[in-house]
């Protein structure tokens, strides 16, 4: 995978990277805010809540370049076109930056009806200086609600007088035939001085979404942790059948009925044997599951008799 074969490409430029040289941790910063924007835009169609992002960083002289591409699972790759996706991604990564410019750190009000053009419903917007925009309406609720502000706040976070003097978010960078390139100055940060930083969350501390969940009838395994700590997901738990499928590690469980936490903690230090466990699942793209909602924890007694 090189950056010809991207589906957009992040583009930092300026003197304080002649060398090929950033901030780390404002770097660290915006591929956190690429991910999570990742995340929040196609959480928006089910269809496309498995999909995994795999971000790669290109370092080229007098720029810094966050390349990306998307990755999924073969079964995924089959139902759901992986470069469109990204492809899309990148767009309104580009159309939420250029509305945040053009809104100037105010509200965009809607004009008129709504109009379908191209099999697509469109809105006019209007910006507090009273100039008119043509937009998606689905980039415009995604304006409106703010549902990726901080996301891009971290994307932009690199930007500084004198350092770094612009920020591109190029799309489709491997078609020059349709290169959109959204640029983003140093200058423009005073449009984010109402957008709060962004504290990530950890993965374990995500919610659990049930629209991707599949039941799980009777799963064999050790209930290992409890984790007093961990708000969502205390309870650990490990497969120990078919292994080949589920993996070896940990799992990060929540349960369904908080009255049972207590003795499942109990359970946890005096029994020593597998449980089965039945609830409702998550898996990644290689069929693993990664988060487990349980509804119900009992001894797995058959693993004793002779």
């Amino acid at each position: 995978m090189d950056k010809t074969e991207s589906v957009g490409i992040i583009k930092y430029i300026g003197p304080d990277v002649k060398d090929g040289t950033i901030d780390t941790e404002k770097l660290g910063k915006a591929l956190l805010g690429l991910n999570d924007a990742f995340k929040k835009i196609l959480s928006q169609n089910v269809e496309y809540k498995k999909i995994d992002p795999v971000l790669k960083v290109f370092l080229q002289k007098g720029s810094v370049e966050i390349a990306a591409y998307v990755a999924a699972g073969v079964v995924v790759a089959q139902q759901v076109g992986l470069f469109e996706i990204g492809k899309q991604f990148f767009g309104e990564i580009g159309r939420q930056l250029a509305l945040k410019k053009f809104a100037k750190n105010g509200s965009l009000t809607k004009e008129g009806r709504p109009e379908i053009d191209g099999g697509k419903m469109f809105v006019i917007v209007v910006n507090i200086d009273g100039e008119k925009k043509k937009i998606d309406a689905v980039s415009y609720n995604l304006f409106n609600k703010k549902i990726i502000d901080k996301s891009l706040l971290a994307i932009i976070e690199p930007l500084e007088k004198d350092k770094i003097d612009k920020v591109q978010c190029i799309n489709n960078y491997n078609d020059k035939s349709e290169l959109e390139i959204v640029e983003i100055m140093e200058s423009d940060k005073v449009y984010y001085e109402d957008v709060e930083d962004l504290e990530f969350e950890s993965k374990n501390e995500e919610d659990f979404d049930e629209n991707v969940a599949e039941k799980i009838e009777g799963l064999k395994g050790r209930l290992v942790s409890y984790q007093a700590l961990a708000s969502k997901y205390p309870f650990n738990f490990q497969p120990r059948e078919e292994q080949k499928l589920y993996g070896k590690r940990f799992i990060p469980c929540k349960i369904n009925d908080q009255n049972k936490k207590d003795e499942y903690i109990e359970l946890l230090k005096s029994y020593v044997g597998n449980v089965i466990i039945r609830g409702i699942g998550i898996r990644d793209f290689s069929g693993r599951y990664i988060k487990i909602k349980i509804y119900s924890v009992e001894k797995d007694e058959e693993q004793f008799l002779v």
